[in-house]
């Protein structure tokens, strides 16, 4: 779970207007935020949204990180700054924990761990230093779980002191694809574009490899770790060097990329980008797939978009896409184009 400073007045736009990527002649959007047509409110890139019942939360990769808007799309408020002062923010994945209605901010830029109550509007509570680099986290019953690393996949946090110290350990860094085999991949390790998602109501923590398609599904409870492959994931050749790694795209041009997670009622979920020779010319996929992954490994695609889902409420999905201009809409029918 990693906003812009540009922000007007947010708009419910009229279906009449024009709006990105081709046409909505399925459904129509019941909200549309940001957009060519968005009267002085200016979308970045967005991280995740956030839906409560009456706010909805985009988290932006830049400063001011949160926008609060009305469930309606009126923006109340803008808020985090940049830096490494009190309430302040460098680099960080965030995580809605809703049963204390924070945002938690793992900050690994700052080696800490902050929290942000959220209600009408949102506002800085407090902040820990870590010792643990956390690549991402979660919260589960209120207790902190990041991407650790140095051999093991997550840790639990506690708080000694007034310091987030690892109580205890969980799953084996490996991979079943052997590219991960290589010096350079095996000495970058977690941070090799790696990213975990929880599931609160069944205690599952699923980490995902961006690198080669698959998912580690941990059990909080019993400990235990299976490794599955994403389901008709098309890998890239990776080939490690002394500053990372560098993709080596499929001759047909045809290729996915795992390119981020969401938690839904039916489960974990993660977002697969789908490239084609046509689209990675212009740097943008072909289209989405959303995997649902549960507690026994059981996966199954359910739906295909040209739009990224970014999250799925009560009242629909909420989706996003950057042409011609960034732009996040919802869909009642919980589907989107």
């Amino acid at each position: 779970m990693s906003i812009p400073s540009r922000w007007g007045l947010v708009a419910l736009i009229a279906i009449a207007i024009a709006v990105p990527r081709g046409s909505w002649a399925q459904e129509k959007p019941a909200l549309i935020i940001g957009g060519a047509d968005d009267r002085g409110f200016e979308l970045a890139g967005p991280q995740a949204v956030i839906v409560t019942a009456n706010r909805i939360v985009i988290i932006e990769e830049g400063a001011p990180f949160f926008r609060v808007l009305s469930a309606t799309g009126a923006l109340i408020q803008s808020f985090g700054r940049k830096g490494a002062g009190p309430g302040e923010i460098s680099n960080a994945t965030f995580w809605y924990d809703s049963a204390h209605r924070e945002i938690v901010a793992f900050d690994r830029g700052n080696s800490r761990v902050s929290y942000y109550a959220l209600g009408d509007t949102i506002h800085f509570a407090r902040s820990h230093p870590s010792s643990v680099l956390a690549f991402g986290g979660c919260v589960i019953d209120g207790t902190p779980w990041v991407l650790s690393g140095r051999g093991s996949l997550i840790a639990e946090l506690k708080l000694d002191a007034d310091r987030f110290v690892a109580a205890r350990k969980m799953g084996e860094e490996r991979w079943l694809n052997p590219d991960f085999a290589q010096p350079a991949l095996r000495r970058f390790g977690i941070s090799a574009g790696v990213s975990l998602q929880c599931d609160e109501r069944t205690r599952t923590a699923v980490v995902f490899s961006a690198l080669f398609g698959e998912a580690h599904v941990l059990s909080l409870t019993t400990g235990k770790d299976q490794l599955i492959k994403l389901l008709d994931f098309i890998p890239s050749h990776i080939e490690g060097n002394a500053n990372g790694y560098s993709y080596e795209y499929p001759a047909s041009g045809i290729f996915d990329e795992f390119t981020g997670t969401m938690a839904t009622s039916a489960g974990v979920e993660a977002l697969v980008a789908h490239y084609t020779a046509r689209t990675r010319e212009r740097d943008a996929p072909d289209s989405y797939r959303r995997v649902v992954i549960l507690p026994d490994a059981t996966q199954w695609v359910v739906g295909r978009s040209t739009w990224k889902p970014m999250a799925v409420a009560r009242d629909g999905v909420y989706c996003y896409s950057s042409d011609p201009a960034p732009t996040i809409a919802k869909f009642s029918s919980g589907r989107c184009p």
